[in-house]
């Protein structure tokens, strides 16, 4: 009786191990991909991760920070994980989130700028930055002297104390 047992212990391990290699479409494998953006081909709501082609659908969600962004926001170089089911060559994503990696993120509206030192204060924290800091509005390049009071950022960079070395801004919302 016991070794019946242990059989079908091993025959319902093993069944559950091949329904979910097939993940929850049948004939679809399952993927989690983690990975940097390398392009964007936005006429068709694609993204390439690492070399990989990720379909963007209506239903794919896209978080970032615990806020949920659109296919828009998404930029070249920005770190993702994709979770979603192959079809053919194609990973069609459910859900993708925009990872912070190692950084410390901000966001808030910039109080007060210095641009001699090329500093910005963001409620306590100043941000400063380096020559390899991408600043960003719209998807499209920036210097720091287009930066301004009351305009809204993303900062993303290394903390010490209360200065955030930026490696990334985004300027989020602002009237034009």
């Amino acid at each position: 009786m016991r070794k019946q047992w242990i059989l079908i212990l091993i025959a319902l391990f093993l069944a559950s191990a091949f329904v979910y290699a097939d993940g929850p479409n049948p004939g679809k494998k399952f993927a989690v991909l983690r990975g940097e953006i390398t392009d964007i081909i936005a006429a068709d709501e694609q993204i390439v991760v690492d070399g990989v082609t990720v379909q963007v659908t209506e239903d794919t969600v896209i978080m970032e920070n615990k806020v949920e962004i659109t296919f828009g926001d998404l930029e070249v170089g920005m770190e993702v994980k994709v979770r979603g089911v192959y079809d053919n060559d194609v990973l069609v994503a459910k859900k993708i989130n925009v990872m912070c990696g190692e950084c410390v993120r901000i966001e808030g509206e910039i109080d007060s700028i210095d641009y001699t030192l090329e500093e910005f204060v963001v409620g306590t924290t100043t941000v400063q930055i380096t020559e390899d800091t991408i600043i960003t509005k719209k998807h499209t390049p920036i210097e720091f002297a287009d930066l301004e009071v009351g305009m809204t950022v993303v900062a993303c960079g290394e903390l010490v104390g209360d200065v955030l070395t930026a490696t990334k801004i985004k300027v989020r919302f602002c009237e034009e």
